[in-house]
């Protein structure tokens, strides 16, 4: 068997662009061989690797634009490995800010209190499962659309030992049929307009439903529409948005909560990524 850097080396040879995606390549040889780290790869690249087999098949799809997140079946986000699969969307780096922003509001507002939080649109479940994870005492609630998705998230839930419930749904309906009460709500909805600005991989294998709005961004505009119904008293909801849909979603927020305070908040690339509201 070749070691794990001869197998390297040559799949990099191969690549379109090797400075882009050499990092998969040494993903998926970790996955193969077991490893947890980059480190773990430098440290143990002139081993053998176990399944050269295996390896080529996942190189394989990946040439062809598989995300390297579906063929291990795994996920990073924030400090933690999430299952994923073609199910459900893969989390992104950028979610993580929403989330960080989320986690200081809610301290802001409650200190270390207990409180009740939705995770609507939930996915695969990584954002309320880090909610619940990184405070523990917030009883935090799961929702989608998608019994596929709350699948894919009851998976992660068990996996995390997370004490978290879970709603099947649409945007804040299950939450008014079930009579549930927020003191804040986080969503992460399909915002994406522009179908041109998404790159093959995500657009020919992540979930369409998850992925691509509406022009009226329906899912937003029921969120806010709804509010008042599961929100408690000084409620607040943090929404992931797209730098595009800025205007529209100001446009909603003053016709659906219009004695509400909102804010625009930029990521670290300096485009507008989340929205929150204050009731």
């Amino acid at each position: 068997m070749p070691s794990l850097i001869e197998v390297y080396k040559k799949a990099i040879f191969e690549l379109e662009n090797p400075r882009k995606d050499e990092i998969n390549i040494r993903i998926l040889l970790c996955y193969i061989n077991n490893l947890h780290t980059m480190t773990d790869f430098y440290l143990h690249e002139n081993d053998e690797i176990k399944d050269h087999k295996k390896f080529l098949e996942l190189y394989k799809k990946f040439l062809i634009g598989f995300p390297v997140q579906y063929l291990i079946n795994s996920a990073y986000f924030y400090k933690r490995d999430f299952y994923v699969d073609d199910r459900v969307l893969i989390p992104r780096m950028e979610t993580e800010e929403v989330v960080d922003f989320f986690i200081k509001k809610l301290f802001k507002i409650h200190a270390n209190n207990p409180v009740s939080v939705l995770d609507c649109c939930t996915g695969s479940g990584c954002i309320g499962i880090t909610i619940a994870k990184e405070r523990e005492n917030a009883k935090v609630t799961l929702s989608d659309i998608s019994n596929d998705a709350l699948d894919v998230a009851k998976m992660n839930a068990k996996y995390h030992k997370a004490d978290v419930d879970f709603l099947l749904g649409n945007a804040l309906l299950p939450s008014v049929d079930a009579n549930k009460k927020y003191n804040a709500i986080i969503a992460n909805p399909p915002y994406i307009i522009n179908r041109d600005e998404v790159d093959k991989s995500t657009a020919n294998f992540e979930p369409q439903l998850a992925l691509y709005a509406t022009k009226d961004l329906i899912v937003y505009q029921r969120i806010m529409e709804y509010a008042k119904d599961v929100l408690l008293p000084g409620g607040f909801i943090v929404f992931e948005i797209g730098y595009d849909i800025v205007n529209k979603l100001t446009g909603f927020v003053e016709y659906y909560l219009p004695d509400a305070r909102y804010s625009f908040h930029k990521d670290i690339n300096g485009k507008y990524r989340i929205m929150c509201i204050e009731l």
